[in-house]
């Protein structure tokens, strides 16, 4: 399972490993790709814990959650 955050629907999820799409090597570290329900693809860096996710205000009226 992954933790990961899509800026496009503004979600919070935990994605299995269904939603692996590809995990190159970058000069970061290994680089998951995931694809978020929203069907954008979600770049994920391990290590990266809650802390590290981008701030940003939910939109009105949308929970967030894993569903868009």
């Amino acid at each position: 399972m992954f933790d990961a955050y899509c800026p496009t629907c503004r979600a919070v999820g935990l994605y299995g490993m269904s939603r692996l799409r590809a995990h190159p090597h970058s000069p970061l570290g290994i680089e998951h790709t995931l694809v978020c329900q929203c069907g954008v693809s979600v770049p994920v860096l391990p290590g990266w814990g809650p802390g590290a996710r981008p701030v940003v205000r939910p939109l009105p009226g949308r929970a967030r959650t894993a569903s868009c």
